[in-house]
């Protein structure tokens, strides 16, 4: 028998509205978790502290990225070193960590790596209309059965969209500003603690 489980964080809307979003929906079956695991991430407003395409206004050009600085561009320092931290923490748990955007790919694989972020692969606007089809696409590509992998992404409904199109699937909805030290520990917890 599956299980499903929602946890909630609150984000406060411009009409100073509270809304309940889902922080994390993981369904689960009984039994370990074993073969390829991987974790799907956004880029904008989920790695990246801002939203870098509307910052670089749509451009394709990498080079653009030297307009914008470190504290923008991660959030600071520490929220760097947390990233790192987790990005290290997954491949300790040989967890493969893939981007998926609507970002130009050029320019999330330059931003990746100057925070020095190594990813399996980067799908960008290039290939992804809508990023349920793009994560199912790369889960058969991958041979991962979706209850293997994590999604995390800043916008609710690209969070559905993925959670639709791979049942099972663990779901993370990123806070506007990125991923933040409570996000890290629950992705980490999902890594570390497979169900």
């Amino acid at each position: 028998k599956a299980t499903v489980s929602v946890l909630y964080w609150k984000r406060k809307e411009k009409k100073k509205k509270e809304e309940k979003i889902p922080l994390l929906k993981r369904m689960t079956d009984t039994g370990k978790v074993a073969g390829n695991r991987m974790m799907l991430l956004d880029f904008d407003q989920t790695i990246a502290h801002c939203h870098i395409w509307k910052l670089l206004k749509g451009k394709r050009d990498p080079s653009l990225l030297s307009s914008v600085s470190d504290d923008s561009l991660w959030g600071g320092k520490e929220r760097l070193d947390s990233l790192k931290e987790f990005w290290r923490k997954m491949d300790e748990c040989n967890v493969t960590v893939h981007v998926i955007s609507h970002n130009w790919a050029p320019v999330v694989e330059a931003a990746l790596e100057r925070g020095n972020l190594p990813t399996s692969s980067v799908l960008g606007r290039e290939t992804v209309k809508r990023k349920g089809p793009a994560a199912a696409k790369l889960l058969q590509t991958h041979n991962t059965p979706p209850k293997h992998a994590c999604f995390v992404d800043d916008d609710p409904g690209n969070v559905t969209d993925v959670s639709r199109a791979c049942p099972g699937i663990a779901a993370l909805a990123s806070p506007q500003n990125g991923l933040q030290q409570e996000q890290l520990r629950i992705l980490v917890n999902w890594v570390e603690n497979p169900v």
